[in-house]
């Protein structure tokens, strides 16, 4: 390969590593931003327990809860 072979394919790769920084930056706002309600409500003292012993049937239990929700939208 030839240096500005060399050369352009490490500007290629700065440029998408700025690309891919943006992107995570985003995607972790967005997720802050969604996050942000429950971090309130537990801070009012709004949160449920969950049993040490079952976090991943909560877990299953919501996200079927979410997938009728969203079946309902669409």
């Amino acid at each position: 390969m030839s240096p500005d072979d060399r050369a352009v394919l490490a500007h290629e790769r700065l440029v998408s590593i700025g690309e891919d920084d943006v992107e995570e930056a985003t995607k972790l706002e967005v997720l802050r931003a969604a996050v942000a309600p429950t971090e309130n409500s537990i801070d009012e003292g709004k949160g449920s327990r969950i049993p040490l012993n079952e976090p991943r049937e909560h877990i299953r239990r919501i996200g079927h809860e979410a997938t009728e929700r969203a079946r309902q939208v669409a």
